[in-house]
């Protein structure tokens, strides 16, 4: 198979090529032997311009020579002919860098298409948005995860600040029992009943502060001589 050529329009320079369409895209030994036509038909308009300016530069010192020539000719017809070759040098020059131009246009143009198809530049070009299609989701899932952590860790130290404000209730109870206690000198009538029993643990003062301490000593001594008076 090879690539097959249609006109774009009448008079055109370069035929416009269509591609057998396969599996992965367009035929890759077409598109390549595409492009080598293109190169070579630039080359070709390349050639052909620096010919036709070799010519023009042949032709004007032709010109030139035969003006040196003729020393009988006026000087005025000398300058005519000396400005029609420059402004024949001048449109040579612009249609040579015209030509060249279109031809380097033509042929990056040509060369952008087949390469947008071409099956390697597609599988890129696929691969790419697969990744950022990836990445995005990667995100997404990320951050969903970091929100139900979040949540998780929210309720944990909202349960743990209801257990601290429920103690924080038992300690300012206590306290306050404590201090009712204290103002009813209750702890020394406690202490000495428990004297008096018997189930006073040694060095109970160690274990008490010095306030209570000094209670419990005061009321284990009043215990005692209580204990003697009733022997």
């Amino acid at each position: 198979m090879g690539a097959h050529h249609r006109r774009e329009e009448s008079g055109a320079g370069m035929e416009r090529p269509t591609f057998d369409e396969v599996a992965q895209g367009y035929d890759r030994r077409q598109v390549d032997d595409y492009v080598g036509v293109l190169w070579r038909y630039a080359s070709e308009v390349t050639s052909r311009l620096a010919a036709a300016e070799s010519a023009l530069r042949h032709e004007r010192d032709r010109q030139e020579a035969q003006a040196r020539l003729a020393e009988g000719v006026p000087a005025q017809a000398g300058g005519r002919i000396g400005l029609m070759l420059e402004i024949a040098q001048r449109e040579a020059d612009d249609i040579l860098g015209a030509a060249r131009q279109i031809a380097q246009s033509a042929l990056a143009e040509a060369v952008a298409e087949a390469g947008a198809n071409h099956p390697i530049v597609r599988e890129a070009r696929e691969q790419a948005e697969k990744l950022l299609l990836d990445a995005v989701e990667e995100s997404r899932r990320l951050a969903l995860t970091r929100h139900e952590d979040l949540e998780a860790e929210i309720a944990r130290g909202t349960h743990s600040l209801d257990a601290l404000r429920r103690q924080q209730g038992e300690i300012v109870g206590a306290v306050l029992r404590l201090r009712r206690l204290l103002g009813e000198d209750e702890i020394d009538r406690a202490v000495t009943d428990l004297v008096r029993s018997g189930l006073a643990p040694e060095g109970l003062a160690g274990h008490v502060d010095h306030d209570t301490g000094a209670a419990a000593t005061g009321g284990a001594a009043t215990g005692a001589a209580a204990a003697g008076t009733a022997r």
